[in-house]
């Protein structure tokens, strides 16, 4: 089988062994047939809402014959996962989009011993969402692989909401060799914007905060590193 890329790799890596996997959003099923062809595992689901990158998925795992330990299911979000998954993942979609899925299927959550996200847009938010909830983050990481991703490991633990902070930075990530070249991204980009944003505008104060805070934060860990 191909190798996978750096985002689908750290996903993969952040699985632990001998987990039972519900990769939500499947498509071609690449996530648990490397899970399973490389012993992580020895069972998955492949779940989709769509009928065509469903029948991808089928054709990976008839063609790397896996039948007998993963299982194609049409259906959206988590309604259709069956009981013994205790891992799932649900990534490369937008914050909305996960947000939904998770809210739909809110007292599913609890089956799992992990929830897996990586949200392409909106991470903040997301965050924000899981520590409204009372939820633990265990872990997170962050990659670039062409863009930046964060990925989130969760799960229905109660815990203390989080701080602003860890909100907007992460749990974590600025031990991460990725943290520092992100943020700097981040900050290069809301200087430019706020170069040609008039000062009268309703966001400038706002962005202006943002951009302190980022800057503290980056001194921050550079003076620790």
């Amino acid at each position: 089988m191909s190798k996978l890329s750096l985002r689908l790799q750290t996903l993969a890596d952040m699985i632990q062994p001998g987990s039972i996997v519900a990769d939500i959003g499947t498509d071609h099923a690449l996530l648990p047939a490397f899970l399973v062809q490389n012993q992580i595992i020895t069972k998955a689901y492949a779940c989709d809402i769509a009928v065509g990158p469903l029948d991808r998925a089928k054709a990976l795992i008839q063609e790397q014959g896996l039948q007998d330990q993963i299982t194609a299911i049409l259906g959206g979000g988590l309604s259709k996962v069956p009981e013994d998954a205790d891992t799932a993942i649900i990534a490369g979609m937008g914050f909305d989009t996960i947000k939904m899925i998770l809210e739909e299927n809110l007292s599913k959550l609890y089956q799992f011993r992990h929830i897996i996200l990586q949200a392409n847009t909106g991470v903040e938010e997301l965050r924000r969402w899981i520590s409204d909830h009372h939820f633990t983050i265990i872990q997170e990481r962050l990659v670039k692989d062409g863009h930046f991703y964060t990925m989130i490991d969760m799960n229905t633990a109660a815990h203390e909401p989080l701080s602003e902070a860890e909100i907007c930075f992460g749990c974590g990530l600025d031990q991460q060799a990725s943290f520092l070249p992100y943020w700097q991204f981040r900050l290069t980009k809301l200087e430019t914007i706020l170069q040609q944003m008039p000062i009268n505008h309703p966001k400038y104060f706002d962005y202006q905060q943002q951009l302190i805070s980022i800057r503290n934060k980056l001194a921050d860990v550079r003076k620790r590193s």
